[in-house]
């Protein structure tokens, strides 16, 4: 159609298309009338999508068809100017000649507006094919900051949960502090392949460790561990690395697992960047653990962002910003997504355990995620029913375990925590208890579906005092602003003063703190995956398997005491074994999940020709009856000359809480056992103790010590008796050596703990 050019051509057009245009309207009209109802939502709603992203817009679509042509001719073309090149492995890949021919250069400037890049041989590329060059080149950079090829390690080496708290929260500074939450990495060590510490993987290592038993590695590190021992050379070469160390000075091997593995870590060619620091149970970790893990921080993130290039991570500027309070420790980010299951779905859902009760391992090999449910054969109340201290003996049937132990070995034990403990917070939180959900990864030894009241009864720790990290995330769950701001503050660094007197003195547990602030309300979800894990508790076996066929024995004393701000306190797993032994008494089949944890050191030596001297107090005696046992076992069958035995053992009154007295009674008449000295500290006016009692055969003790090698095993309480038990061998040393000074007293004990001669299994 030729152009109108003037208002005449427009008029004339006009008049040949009147009917036409009459026609379009009666047939429009009516259309329209019908069409734009139905239409006009459909719109909208298209709308909507392409706002949301959920559908492509028509530009999206066109731009997509644009793009696809200018890779179907950068494709085209790389495989033009890649045609006559070889790489030097021999190979040519699709992808090297993508990347030749995509090589950029400086962009020129057109006549119009354009992106233009440039290929091999200098022709440029222009509009699609430069935009989709530089959007692939920018998805690329973003995912290289996303997901770096060189990252941060925090890992740790944790029995009880303590080091795996404390990584946490170093862990999330990091992730806060460096705005990437895939730069560092958390892992328990055996999670973590030991050849990728390297300095082109994990350049940077910061780890929290622990030790169990007497010096032993944890189970989440133990395979880890061995690995690393094995190593030689310098294949940590280039890695760099801070540690915090956990332990407590009670124990003969005082931070053994922590130091042995920042010597490897140097011997392999690590290097050390921070402070390698030492908590001591005894003296408090939290001063020392906050001021390493505010060092460790900073120093890890100045030597990555040195070694990426990267800027920022100022970890002074977080933390308490938007709340007005400084020092607040990093509020952990939730990783596990529940999903919550209808009561349909829930049926049938018991506990919410990875194992089964009838378990049963062909090597009698079990563990923490898969026990052995013993039953209950016997139990006997060592003391009176209304006597303040309650001390309880319990034999356990092994028969068809495959379960094989020797005297000086522990047990772990699975406790539950209290059922009314347990009601209590259901009810706060307006929680149904049998309401059954999954998670999207594995927590803690919980296997899923769960319900909620399994979940707090069998797996998470109500009653320790809460760690900061834990009352951050409560602080958040505060509906009034004076209650979350009273929790913040408290674990602020200005509250340092009243966080230890309400928290670690005063011993609160969960239920106390949602007491004191009633409108703190978290959701279940929360709490589920930032309490602590209930942890196993472990006990001494006090039978010898070979004279206690198929069944092992141990004694526990129950567990209570009141704290400084006057709450009366239950210990979890031995109020729950107390209540366990009436449901035996009262002929109720009773079970539970037990796993063995041998010991290395604290083992009755196999030959029996040299003395033997036990010192055990209270329920620290529970070895050495299985010690007995097995040396009169030994005895019977052995033409050997036998060393002498000494036991010297301490309670308050023969009355009331003598432990295993007919065994070591029949024993010593028997000299099966050849001294057996007994302190009841309160039956004269002065206390007497196992100390005093040695004092009184200190010169048979040094003797059969310096001269006869005899062996010395203790096992107790650590906080007073070991101390003073270690304090009076050396006295006796230096007694009958004139030679003997107090200092070289000491060197020979440690001589003898080395040598497997003088050996402790302690507690606080």
């Amino acid at each position: 159609m030729a152009p109108l050019s003037s208002v005449d051509d427009f008029v004339d057009l006009v008049k040949r298309n009147t009917l036409a245009s009459v026609l379009c309207a009666l047939v429009g009209f009516p259309l329209a009338c019908f069409v734009l109802p139905i239409a006009a939502p459909l719109a909208l709603v298209y709308y909507v999508l392409v706002q949301q992203n959920m559908v492509p817009s028509p530009l999206a679509l066109q731009r997509q068809s644009a793009a696809k042509a200018a890779e179907t001719k950068v494709e085209e073309e790389g495989k033009k100017a890649g045609s006559d090149t070889t790489p030097a492995s021999g190979v040519k890949t699709e992808s090297e000649g993508k990347a030749k021919a995509g090589a950029s250069v400086v962009g020129k400037v057109a006549q119009r507006p354009q992106v233009e890049s440039s290929v091999e041989g200098g022709r440029p590329l222009t509009g699609g094919v430069a935009l989709l060059r530089r959007m692939r080149e920018q998805k690329a950079a973003q995912a290289k900051r996303d997901n770096p090829d060189k990252k941060i390690l925090v890992a740790y080496a944790s029995q009880t949960g303590t080091a795996h708290e404390i990584a946490k929260v170093v862990h999330a500074q990091i992730a806060e502090s460096c705005g990437s939450a895939k730069i560092p990495v958390l892992a328990a060590f055996n999670d973590v392949d030991i050849d990728t510490l390297r300095a082109d993987k994990f350049p940077l290592v910061a780890f929290v460790a622990a030790s169990t038993g007497d010096g032993d590695p944890p189970d989440n590190t133990a395979s880890f561990y061995a690995k690393m021992l094995r190593k030689s050379d310098d294949e940590f070469k280039g890695v760099k690395y801070t540690c915090l160390g956990l332990g407590d000075s009670n124990y003969t091997r005082f931070m053994a697992v922590p130091r042995n593995m920042r010597k490897k870590f140097q011997s392999l060619g690590a290097e050390n960047i921070y402070w390698d620091a030492e908590a001591d149970e005894v003296d408090g970790l939290e001063e020392t653990v906050d001021k390493w893990t505010e060092g460790a921080v900073k120093a890890v993130l100045k030597e990555y962002n040195a070694l990426t290039n990267r800027s920022g991570g100022n970890v002074e500027a977080k933390g308490g910003k938007d709340s007005g309070f400084l020092g607040l420790p990093a509020l952990l980010p939730r990783r596990v997504q529940f999903t919550w299951l209808s009561a349909k779905e829930g049926e049938g859902v018991k506990k919410g355990l990875r194992f089964s009760r009838d378990h049963v391992d062909g090597r009698g090999s079990y563990g923490p995620l898969a026990p052995y449910f013993a039953k209950v054969k016997s139990v006997k109340r060592v003391t009176p029913a209304d006597y303040e201290k309650q001390i309880i003996h319990m034999e356990l049937c092994l028969e068809g375990s495959n379960i094989s132990y020797k005297p000086g070995d522990a047990f772990g034990v699975l406790p539950e925590n209290s059922a009314d403990l347990v009601g209590k917070i259901l009810s706060y939180l307006g929680e149904d208890g049998s309401k059954c959900f999954t998670t999207s990864e594995q927590l803690n030894s919980i296997q899923t579906p769960c319900s909620i009241k399994d979940a707090l009864s069998l797996h998470c720790d109500l009653t320790s005092p809460p760690k900061k990290t834990l009352l951050r995330m409560l602080a958040e769950s505060c509906g009034e602003e004076k209650e979350k701001a009273s929790l913040l503050e408290m674990i602020s660094t200005a509250g340092k003063e009243r966080y230890r007197k309400e928290i670690l003195e005063g011993q609160p547990n969960l239920l106390d703190i949602f007491q004191a602030y009633p409108s703190c309300k978290p959701h279940a979800e929360d709490l589920i995956e930032f309490l602590p894990a209930l942890a196993p508790r472990e006990y001494s076996v006090s039978s010898a398997s070979q004279v206690h066929t198929g069944e092992m024995h141990f004694a526990f004393s129950v567990v209570e005491y009141e704290t400084v701000k006057g709450r009366v306190r239950h210990g979890v797993a031995t109020t729950w074994l107390s209540k366990l032994a009436e449901e035996v008494e009262q002929g109720k089949t009773v079970r539970i999940p037990i796993f063995m944890r041998p010991s290395k050191e604290f083992q009755h030596p196999e030959s029996i020709s040299k003395p033997i001297i036990m010192i055990g107090p209270g329920t620290g005696v529970s070895p050495f009856r299985g010690f007995s046992h097995y040396r009169s076992f030994l005895q019977s069958r052995s033409k050997q000359d036998v060393g002498e035995s000494w036991l010297f053992y301490g309670c308050r009154d023969r009355t009331k809480d003598f432990l295993y007295e007919e065994d070591f009674t029949e024993l010593h008449e028997k000299s099966l056992l050849n001294h057996y000295e007994i302190a009841f500290s309160r039956e004269q006016a002065e206390k007497v103790y196992v100390q005093h009692k040695m004092q009184d055969h200190q010169e048979k003790l040094g003797k059969l010590i310096l001269e006869k090698e005899a062996y010395v095993f203790v096992c107790g309480d650590g906080l007073h008796m070991a101390k003073d038990v270690h304090k009076k061998l050396e006295d006796i040393l230096c007694t009958s050596d004139a030679a003997m000074t107090p200092s070289s007293a000491k060197s020979y004990l440690q001589d003898m703990q080395k040598g497997g001669r003088y050996v402790r299994d302690i507690w606080s």
